[in-house]
């Protein structure tokens, strides 16, 4: 008898403490205007049987301990759930909408975000294989669509190691393809030469991934590169030149920075300064260069 005691105790305290946790729920009328009273009433009994079972559903808001306030919108044939959860005493809120393409799938709707509000989580967090609705699917294919631009740009460029005589002339050949407001890809060619009979010769060939700092109509820019790059170096010779002794070729790093104008606009402009940096050391040692370039994307 000494030996059941605790074990009935364990199990009555169990038991009340269940319900001693348990908490109350009052369901508010559907608010919202265009929407049937049968729809309205659908929703609200939805809701109260999405209510966890351990839960206690009245039906008046004065024996409540919470309090779910729903509201349906209807956009053409879609429509969003809005639900409300407040705290009788504490007036502690908490809040979350969901979308439905329509009546139908309005059950898998009002579980997941009658649970998320109850939870206070997220929505996206309580999906599983079960209950994804159509919305969901259908924005899970949606992407945001690129920009595409042409990028060309000129200016002078200053080489290390190559013997330049000062800057020559640098032109710029790309194209970006901008992923998000943030963060775009590019490919681009730099092809520089020397002034006069200064026949060093720079190239880069890379692909860049540039960072916005701002979103507005105006930013300043970092970007990164790796690719390709080829040098040689001045030399004197004008005609029938060897320079296999003066050439350097492989991989290139680059880096950029800049401010590019009218970024809300179909046309951008953008001075930059690029520094690159060729591997593969030449005659003289690695190849670099630093351009100046005022760039048109379009």
């Amino acid at each position: 008898m000494k030996f059941c005691c605790p074990i009935i105790y364990t199990f009555i305290l169990t038991i009340y403490c269940s319900f001693a946790h348990a908490d109350t729920f009052y369901v508010a009328p559907v608010g919202g205007e265009g929407i049937s009273e049968s729809n309205k009433g659908s929703v609200a009994e939805l809701i109260r049987m999405s209510i966890p079972s351990d839960d206690k559903v009245v039906p008046k808001k004065e024996g409540a301990q919470w309090i779910l306030s729903p509201k349906l919108l209807k956009l053409d044939k879609a429509y969003i759930l809005f639900l409300e959860k407040t705290n009788t005493k504490t007036s502690q809120k908490f809040s979350a909408k969901m979308k439905s393409n329509n009546m139908t799938e309005m059950d898998l709707t009002v579980e997941r975000l009658t649970k998320a509000v109850i939870e206070e989580k997220e929505i996206e967090n309580l999906a599983d294989v079960t209950n994804i609705t159509e919305a969901e699917a259908n924005k899970s294919v949606r992407r945001i669509k690129n920009t595409r631009q042409w990028i060309i740009g000129i200016g002078p460029t200053w080489t290390n190691n190559l013997q330049s005589s000062g800057g020559g002339f640098t032109f710029l050949l790309g194209y970006e393809w901008g992923l998000d407001p943030d963060f775009s890809v590019d490919l681009s060619f730099l092809s520089h030469s020397g002034q006069g009979d200064d026949n060093s010769r720079f190239t880069d060939f890379s692909a860049g991934v540039t960072y916005y700092l701002s979103r507005t109509k105006y930013s300043p820019f970092v970007t990164g590169r790796l690719g390709y790059g080829s040098s040689n170096i001045n030399d004197g010779c004008i005609i029938f030149c060897d320079t296999t002794y003066n050439e350097s070729n492989g991989w290139v790093g680059s880096v950029a920075i800049g401010y590019k104008f009218f970024r809300t606009s179909s046309v951008n402009i953008a001075p930059m300064i690029r520094y690159s940096h060729i591997f593969e050391k030449g005659t003289l040692g690695s190849a670099q260069a630093t351009s100046f370039i005022f760039a048109i994307y379009y």
